[in-house]
């Protein structure tokens, strides 16, 4: 299966996991150090986010619309609701995130998007004019955030920061027209990332390139990190504009629409960026498409490769965090389906040095 293939199980299979054999090149950088079993009682069925803080413990966003803390071992601390905050809300959370300041955020995905305790009790409701557009968002050590809206939107910026209660501060940036075809395409999915180190240096990778770009909170350009890794094969052209009429409007055209996408889709060949970790303070961990496969390479934040190549990641895949030189991975025999429950996550020391 060549790359154009995988593009498009990435596009019309969005929770798709791979499970290939173990690859000795993650194994050689890694090592795993534990596995933590989650509480039963949350009875987890689509693990769609992860975050931890400093002490370990884990925040866990489900696709079902639901949020758990969990202590470091996996015990479940409390379910998250907004009912315990704020009732009446249409409460569908699909990004919880632990921020510097202490605090947890919940986005979602109508108004009232809420903030909690690091023990999970109630601070309250944020602005209910903040709504998240897009699917990917960082924090600042001052507590307030920043957003990316990964569609096309004309004459709008695609970064914006808000106070930690949600309320609009500044925008900046501007979308890469020549791949507005991608773009619309891949909008929906969470394709490129970013994060934030101690320093408040915000690193974002957009999905069609592998140059990590830095910002301050204000949005000034800080340069770049722009060297590529070695199996990235860096896109070139955009797509033909293809529109797809839902299966539940018209099957026999979506399946038409299909198969010509995928005609269309053979004549290109490329790699895009999946996600972007701070692995340990000046440490960024960044994933990527090889073929069917996913690599990763590791940067220091000066830019400079810590692998002496990047590296195939077969069935640790499942990449769900890093942090504090750990990278946290859904255990495989436990999530081979979309029906069966998400019950433990492994966890991968990186046991090279930051040169």
């Amino acid at each position: 299966m060549n790359r154009a293939k995988w593009f498009l199980l990435c596009i019309f299979v969005p929770y798709l996991f791979l499970y290939g054999q173990t690859d000795s090149e993650f194994l050689k950088y890694f090592k795993k150090v534990k596995t933590i079993e989650l509480d039963e009682k949350a009875a987890i069925k689509i693990l769609s986010h992860l975050d931890i803080d400093n002490s370990g413990k884990l925040l866990i966003t489900d696709a079902a619309g639901k949020v758990f803390l969990f202590s470091p071992n996996g015990k479940l601390i409390k379910e998250l609701k907004s009912d315990d905050c704020h009732p009446g809300i249409t409460w569908k959370p699909f990004k919880a995130m632990f921020k510097p300041d202490g605090e947890i955020m919940i986005i979602n995905a109508y108004p009232g998007s809420m903030r909690f305790k690091n023990d999970g009790s109630c601070i309250g409701k944020m602005d209910d004019k903040f709504i998240m557009q897009g699917l990917d968002a960082a924090c600042f050590t001052d507590g307030s955030f920043i957003t990316f809206n990964n569609y096309l939107v004309p004459n709008t910026a695609p970064f914006i920061r808000y106070d930690k209660t949600g309320k609009e501060l500044n925008k900046f940036g501007s979308y890469d027209s020549r791949f507005k075809n991608f773009i619309k395409q891949l909008g929906m999915f969470l394709y490129g990332n970013m994060t934030i180190d101690k320093n408040d240096v915000l690193y974002k990778v957009f999905f069609h390139s592998a140059d990590i770009y830095k910002y301050d909170k204000k949005g000034n350009t800080l340069g770049k990190i722009f060297r590529k890794p070695d199996r990235y094969l860096q896109i070139k052209d955009d797509i033909p504009i293809l529109e797809f009429p839902t299966p539940t409007e018209d099957a026999a055209k979506y399946k038409e629409a299909v198969i010509k996408f995928k005609k269309e889709a053979e004549k290109y060949e490329f790699t895009y960026s999946k996600k972007l970790f701070l692995l340990a303070d000046n440490l960024l961990f960044f994933v990527y498409t090889i073929g069917d496969d996913f690599g990763v390479q590791i940067f220091n934040t000066n830019g400079k490769y810590l692998l002496n190549n990047d590296i195939k990641i077969g069935k640790m895949s499942n990449i769900l965090g890093a942090k504090n030189n750990l990278v946290y991975i859904i255990n495989e025999q436990n999530n081979k389906d979309l029906t069966s429950l998400t019950t433990s996550i492994d966890i991968y020391k990186y046991t090279g040095t930051a040169k």
